[in-house]
């Protein structure tokens, strides 16, 4: 069992990444494969004010308007099943009606990410604090409005705050596609949010998701295998040279292709039916970079 709280940030700079996907496969793979870290909570917080859909997610009924963590200031609890093994999650969810109603197309003006986000800071960084106290062993992995908002930095600002109290561990995650103009712009923002919050720059965890949703490999012929690997080793290395950041992982996670195919209308491909498509393996989820590897190995 983890003594220690962890937190994930996930986060990306443009909507449609995966970035939902992606926080929901770190909770369901921690509570059915991670068992060296056997976490007592793990808690998913949908805090995308701007809408991931994450109440559509879900069978119908199960994260009710009622239960909203505005409201509440409690996750729901959500039992699942995978192949024998059973568990819960704990899903924080916001009002499902700020994910379906236009900014601009209501009086009520309670979806609009700023005015939205300064409502619930304060009640997300106490329910972490709490909870922290509390049950130490607890996996908060967050879904994060894509962007780097106020709430996104006041939640940062008071976990790193717990991190050098030693009660935490913090990761970032940036996801991004294949997509040149969406890797350049991951790359621009990601530094912004460097400037932005200087003081934490040194401690800061910061992991860059390539989220390969075409399979990029899979197009070319198996007797390309090396040009293709080294296509991986040039952008890896661009991004390397762009990126400010030194505390930094570059991966490349392989999209299910089981969610691309079936996750669509009248498909019923909710996350309680189909736990296993939310797990990591080594062909899905690989590290290209690691520099703390990579200086180790340089020094031996």
């Amino acid at each position: 069992m983890s003594t220690k709280a962890k937190v994930i940030f996930v986060n990306s700079f443009k909507g449609g990444a995966g970035k939902t996907t992606l926080a929901l496969t770190h909770c369901i793979d921690s509570l059915f494969h991670r068992k060296e870290e056997q976490y007592e909570n793990i808690i998913y917080m949908d805090l995308d004010i701007l809408g991931t859909g994450t109440c559509f997610l879900f069978q119908e009924g199960l994260l009710p308007e009622t239960k909203c963590f505005e409201k509440t200031e409690v996750p729901v609890e959500v039992p699942l099943t995978l192949e024998e093994e059973t568990g819960s999650i704990y899903v924080a969810y916001l009002d499902p009606k700020l994910k379906i109603r236009s900014v601009y197309g209501t009086g009520h003006y309670g979806n609009h990410q700023g005015i939205a986000a300064a409502d619930i800071i304060d009640k997300v960084v106490k329910f972490i604090r709490e909870q922290v106290e509390e049950v130490p062993a607890t996996l908060f992995v967050l879904d994060c409005a894509p962007g780097f908002s106020d709430m996104e930095q006041a939640i940062l600002k008071e976990c790193y705050g717990l991190e050098i109290l030693g009660k935490l561990e913090i990761e970032e995650d940036y996801v991004t596609t294949l997509d040149s103009a969406h890797v350049k712009k991951c790359i621009l923002c990601l530094n912004d949010t460097i400037t932005a919050l200087p003081q934490l720059a040194p401690r800061r965890n910061i992991q860059v998701v390539l989220n390969d949703i075409q399979n990029y490999s899979g197009y070319l012929d198996t007797s390309w295998s090396e040009k293709v690997e080294q296509g991986w080793k040039d952008l890896v290395g661009r991004m390397r040279k762009e990126l400010r950041n030194e505390n930094l992982v570059i991966r490349r996670w392989r999209y299910s292709e089981d969610i691309a195919q079936l996750s669509v209308y009248g498909s019923e491909s909710v996350v309680e039916n189909h736990t296993k498509w939310y797990v990591f393996t080594e062909d899905n989820y690989q590290i290209l970079y690691q520099k703390e590897k990579e200086t180790e190995k340089e020094n031996q």
